[in-house]
């Protein structure tokens, strides 16, 4: 994945931080210690998959050109201002946005957050940290906050999904008799 988005160019660069943060930040403390050997693993897997499998040896290029263009947008304006990504994002991903609402308006009521719930709220914490941060905005950096949103927005179907089926069986008990 890393190599993957890493050869996208500017593109990738905003879904690869914030993927790995939530990744960091919502992983189990029983999980094994970075290696030598895992960080050796990793760069041959960069290698290989920015490379396409070594079919287009320019695409390591593109990670480092990437990255620099990336760091670059920090300073430099940018041809999408802030109110016009999230009005992107509000006539585009209207769905998501009122299922992500639905699930936090559901989590806010139960009173419960578990880690499911936990890793969309990092996605989506985590690309609006990225959007406010880069003033040069592009289309690809709202990748986090939709995928935050696509989790949510699944988790309140599942709920729906669940309790109608609960309420559906509920009814179809035979009745009893008087």
């Amino acid at each position: 994945m890393l190599g993957l988005l890493l050869a996208c160019g500017v593109d990738g660069i905003s879904p690869l931080i914030a993927g790995v943060i939530v990744i960091i930040t919502t992983r189990e403390l029983s999980l094994a210690p970075f290696t030598p050997r895992f960080g050796l693993i990793a760069l041959l897997a960069l290698v290989l998959a920015s490379t396409g499998l070594l079919l287009h040896p320019s695409g390591l290029g593109n990670v480092f050109g990437g990255l620099a263009a990336w760091f670059a947008r920090m300073t430099d304006a940018g041809d999408l201002s802030l109110g016009r990504t999230l009005m992107g994002v509000w006539v585009y991903e209207l769905p998501l946005m009122v299922g992500a609402i639905g699930t936090l308006a559901l989590l806010v009521s139960l009173r419960r957050i578990d880690h499911a719930e936990l890793h969309w709220l990092s996605w989506l914490g985590i690309g609006f940290i990225l959007l406010f941060l880069t003033r040069g905005r592009s289309a690809a950096d709202v990748v986090p906050l939709v995928i935050g949103m696509a989790g949510f927005a699944a988790r309140i179907v599942d709920w729906l999904f669940t309790h109608l089926q609960r309420f559906d069986a509920g009814r179809l008990k035979a009745p009893t008799p008087p």
